[in-house]
């Protein structure tokens, strides 16, 4: 069973490179094949909560899920401070090449539905009021002022990692 969820395509920051390029050896074995070294940013549509015991991947900074879009297996990447409904994808390939995709482009991935959790009252609220009504949907020079405001409500729409080390960063 899976849970399918919807979102766009958005620029990044250029950091999913050093990432990938740093964990490709676990990457590549969970992958099945060498990774390209670059992610693909998207934003849902709505906030999603991964669990973080199902994990495939973690160093306890950031954490991989398994997720397919257009048929394609691929890793889904959360880090800490990673609001609910931003994640990167890692491919075998440059998604933007294989699928054409641009920024803005609407997107479909599908989840395996143990990965997915549920999140409280409390967490949709905080989402809902943080990042619903936020311009750009992402932590920008406008987040640090709403953090220092209401921290415990930003802490609620924020992706728990599990801990972790390099030993966790072996399949």
């Amino acid at each position: 069973m899976t849970v399918t969820v919807k979102g766009r395509v958005v620029k990044g920051r250029g950091q999913g490179k050093v990432v990938v390029e740093n964990l490709a050896d676990p990457i590549a074995a969970h992958l099945g094949a060498e990774p390209y070294f670059g992610t693909l940013n998207i934003l849902l549509t709505r906030p999603l909560l991964l669990r973080p015991e199902t994990a495939m991947l973690c160093d306890g900074v950031r954490a991989f899920w398994p997720v397919t879009a257009m048929g394609m297996p691929m890793l889904a990447l959360r880090w800490t401070r990673c609001p609910y409904h931003a994640l990167e994808l890692v491919a075998a390939e440059s998604l933007r090449e294989r699928f054409g995709w641009t920024d803005g482009q609407k997107v479909e991935l599908a989840f395996a539905a143990r990965d997915v959790g549920t999140l409280s009252f409390r967490a949709r609220l905080a989402w809902t009021l943080l990042w619903r009504m936020h311009p750009t949907g992402v932590y920008d020079r406008h987040m640090p002022a709403v953090h220092h405001a209401n921290p415990r409500a930003v802490q609620l729409t924020l992706q728990p990692i599990p801990p972790g080390g390099p030993e966790d960063a072996e399949p």
